[in-house]
């Protein structure tokens, strides 16, 4: 059988209404099963600085400055934003690694 690599996906994720209308960060998508089953985990048991690494570890880059200047897209960067914004992209985060895409060359 043929090997077949999996490629890394990643999303987009963009703020279009609300407080934070802008704000974009990209974000690698696919996570190791065991991985995701404790992120799971960390969000159903409110484990919120379980979600910060998690999300910090999946970060690419982001467009978030604040007074100091950038805001760098790793751990030291997601402990500077305010709660709200942070878990508003946790949860996009979440909702996009299970959605479901149609095949490609399919309309």
């Amino acid at each position: 059988m043929p090997s077949f690599k999996l490629a890394r996906r990643t999303a987009v994720i963009v703020f279009e209404d609300g407080d934070y209308v802008g704000a974009e960060a990209r974000i690698y998508l696919d996570q190791r099963m065991g991985d995701f089953l404790i992120l799971q985990r960390a969000a159903l048991e409110g484990d919120i600085e379980q979600l910060c690494r998690f999300l910090a570890s999946a970060l690419i880059e982001w467009n978030l400055v604040d007074e100091e200047g950038s805001i760098p897209a790793d751990y030291t960067g997601v402990l500077r934003l305010p709660p709200l914004l942070i878990m508003g992209i946790i949860t996009k985060w979440m909702e996009a690694q299970t959605a479901i895409t149609p095949p490609l060359g399919r309309q």
